[in-house]
This record gives structure tokens, sequence and C-alpha cells, in this order.
């Protein structure tokens, strides 16, 4: 059985027979682009260019996709319902897989991990109108093995508000969340952090 879970945070720990870590740096001496270079943790290392990404772009077909199965005229908790049926039913419905997508690469797929749906759904919802934030939620903490790489399982969803005090949020992983769980609404700058 796969898991359902976001994997938000990975971290490699490489051990050579040998080898001596590089000097510890003066804690003082580390300014922000040391930092971004990761040069605490790996010593000098050039970082890839990740591109200017769009998490939340959506084309042409995923916009008429939209425009075909949501009435933007609609009340918002209409617009939820159909919103939802469309992205989990009129496609034949999603598969989890470990990859985490954009938006648009999500709905191309129908395929995705929590956040790659959470994009998908974000990107939609406000193309109709809804005001929507991402949600993390948290789970309980489940690190697992893959490779040589530690991997942290997180969670996170969409957090609708509806106006007058009125809330919804939509979770593609209801098996993973309880509504006991803590979660915090987050800006879109963590959740692309997230992607990334």
């Amino acid at each position: 059985m796969k898991r359902h879970h976001c994997v938000f945070l990975s971290v490699a720990i490489l051990l050579a027979a040998c080898a001596s870590p590089p000097a510890a740096p003066d804690q003082d001496a580390l300014s922000a682009e040391d930092l971004l270079r990761a040069e605490p943790l790996t010593g000098p290392a050039d970082v890839p260019d990740l591109g200017n990404i769009d998490v939340l772009l959506l084309d042409e077909q995923a916009l008429a996709f939209l425009d075909q199965h949501v009435d933007r005229k609609h009340v918002r908790q209409r617009k939820i319902r159909e919103l939802v049926y469309a992205i989990t039913e009129v496609n034949s419905g999603l598969e989890y897989d470990d990859i985490t997508r954009t938006a648009q690469e999500a709905f191309d797929a129908q395929q995705g991990n929590c956040l790659s749906f959470t994009n998908m759904f974000v990107a939609m919802a406000r193309e109709v109108g809804l005001d929507v934030t991402y949600q993390e939620v948290q789970i309980p903490r489940d690190w697992t093995m893959d490779g040589g790489t530690y991997v942290l399982s997180r969670h996170i969803n969409a957090f609708i508000d509806l106006g007058d005090g009125r809330t919804a949020t939509v979770d593609f992983n209801n098996g993973v969340v309880r509504s006991s769980y803590d979660h915090e609404l987050i800006a879109d700058e963590r959740a692309y952090a997230h992607y990334y």
C-alpha cells in the first residue's frame, strides 16, 4: 500500500570512509549568502538554478475545463462542490504518487502528492473567485528511509474563507488527517518553498 503522505523535507546523510568533515564555520561569520550556498552543511558547492517556475500557473486547457465545470456566478459553497467534483470525478479521479508537481502538471497527469493536488486546487479555486490559502497540518512525525536519504512526511491542504466567519477545508488525503490535528495557514511563499 502506498503511503499517503507529503514529503516536504529530505535530509541526505553522506558518510565516507576515512573522510573528515569540513571544519565547522564560525557562527558569527555566516552571511545570508553563505547559508543560501549551503556551505555550513556541505562546504563549497554550486547551487543549481531552480528557474522561475510559477507553481500556480494554469494553461488554456485547464482554464477551459474550469469554465466548463464551474459556474463563477454561483455562491462560494456551490463553486467548491463543483470544483471538487470536477477535479476528482470528471477526469476519472486522481492518483496519489510521491511526485510534487505544479498546478498544471498535476492537472495534466492527474497524479501527485498532497502538495501537487493542493497546488492545483488553490490555482483553480482562485481562478473562480474563491479566497483560498495553503494550510499545513501537523500530522504525527513519520520518518522513513529512501535509499541514503531520510524523509520526513508532512501534509498540506487548502483552507477557504467563505465570509461571515464560515470556512471550509479541502483535503485530498483524508486518510492522513484527523480533525484534532493542529493546523496553520501559511503564505504562498512557504508552500512554494515546500515545492522546491
